[in-house]
């Protein structure tokens, strides 16, 4: 089911009372630019969703979650949210658990020479990154990792960190989250 992140951005925006210009604010960014996200008519780049993100208090997954119904217990291949940054799928998120649930998990894909693009800050839950095929680049803080099929990282709260694909091919990978949200 592919996702329309516009309604989502602005769904959360009104229904926490904030207006167009005080979210746009808060994200640093234009008021004229959020408007063209909630709208569908331009995509977020990864820094702006990032920004939002944050001005919103929220993590991507969230994003992925809003539509979803709570009591599910099984997510099928077919049913799951997805979003793809920039309109050019060139990286593309699924949420593979249901929500409401302790633990999240993500399967992002990335297409070859992907770059994640912005550096995640502070996310306050630790992360698990298991990549299913190819290989990925991981930074943390100033620490940098090659990861190839079948091998894990643990990534701990609070550590800024990016990731890209540098790769011919394309990377597969699935995020396990222990959820606060």
């Amino acid at each position: 089911m592919k996702l329309f992140i516009g309604d989502t951005i602005k769904g959360i925006r009104v229904q926490r009372g904030l207006s167009i210009r005080d979210l746009a604010t808060q994200a640093d960014m234009s008021a004229a630019s959020l408007s063209n996200i909630e709208r569908n008519v331009n995509s977020p780049t990864l820094d702006s969703l990032s920004k939002i993100c944050t001005a919103l208090n929220i993590h991507m997954i969230d994003l992925l979650q809003q539509n979803s119904e709570e009591n599910r217990l099984i997510v099928r291949k077919e049913e799951r949210e997805t979003l793809s940054i920039d309109g050019s799928s060139r990286i593309t998120y699924e949420l593979v658990t249901p929500p409401g649930k302790a633990f999240k998990a993500l399967y992002i894909t990335m297409a070859p020479h992907c770059d994640f693009g912005y550096t995640a800050k502070n996310f306050p839950s630790d992360e698990i990154c298991y990549v299913i095929s190819g290989s990925m680049e991981i930074i943390i803080g100033e620490q940098e990792y090659v990861l190839n099929e079948g091998d894990t990282i643990y990534i701990k709260a609070n550590s800024d960190y990016r990731y890209r694909n540098m790769t011919d091919d394309p990377c597969k990978t699935l995020w396990s989250v222990q959820g606060v949200y």
